[in-house]
């Protein structure tokens, strides 16, 4: 439990951020599941996409490297800045 109490405590001082997921969102990410079905993402992958559109980054923390390389951002970015890597 000790990092959903970290989380919690970020989330508290305004350090991190849960995004609301409408359903414009979950529908964008099918989309993506769809348009990338060689690479069989999964939901969360495809959300990541869309929440990054939606804050404007192309900072994505993931160890997923593979899907992740592949994918392109949905806005003015060429591709994503995987984090820890591209540091």
């Amino acid at each position: 439990m000790h990092a959903v109490d970290d989380l919690r405590a970020r989330v508290d001082n305004e350090r991190a951020e849960i995004p609301h997921i409408t359903s414009r969102m979950l529908g964008l990410a099918q989309d993506i599941r769809r348009q990338y079905l060689d690479l069989d993402l999964d939901l969360a992958d495809a959300i990541n996409v869309v929440i990054a559109a939606e804050y404007e980054t192309d900072a994505i923390l993931t160890l997923d490297r593979r899907d992740f390389r592949a994918l392109r951002p949905l806005a003015q970015f060429k591709a994503f800045r995987l984090l820890p890597d591209d540091l």
